[in-house]
């Protein structure tokens, strides 16, 4: 399998996609759906790491996938690393990220540069879910956002 998907912690919080390097988006689609519906009954925040270390581009047709990834994720899942060393598809998921403002991707070098991302991330932002960010923001009065 070209993609495979874990817990990377004993608390079930964190969810790791492995994707190798001849990935392609039927195998990452297929290891989604897989553990989607597990995540979506969850009462608590998830975040992904992604490891793509071992990719050296990304498949045609990414930058739709990406946005279907956004778009369908579950709730609880809040943010989204990506563990990524070749600077193209770097800079491809950057432009994705700077295109829809909303995603919440962030870049890591390594595995443990990605869990002290989303330690720091948790400690700021104790979101239990995207739809509460949400529910926060229109509870806030536009002259304090």
């Amino acid at each position: 399998m070209t993609v495979q998907i874990h817990w990377d912690d004993d608390a079930h919080s964190i969810l790791r996609f492995e994707i190798e390097r001849d990935w392609n988006w039927p195998a990452f689609w297929v290891a989604f759906e897989g553990h989607s519906k597990e995540v979506q009954n969850l009462p608590y925040r998830i975040d992904v790491i992604s490891d793509a270390s071992k990719i050296r581009g990304l498949p045609s047709g990414s930058f739709t996938e990406f946005r279907k990834f956004e778009q369908i994720s579950p709730d609880n899942v809040v943010l989204t690393v990506v563990v990524v060393t070749s600077p193209f598809a770097r800079a491809t998921i950057g432009t994705f990220t700077q295109i829809f403002k909303n995603v919440r991707f962030r870049f890591a070098g390594s595995l443990d540069e990605a869990r002290r991302i989303i330690a720091e991330h948790r400690a700021h932002d104790p979101l239990v879910s995207r739809s509460s960010e949400v529910e926060m923001a229109e509870q806030t009065p536009t002259s304090q956002r």
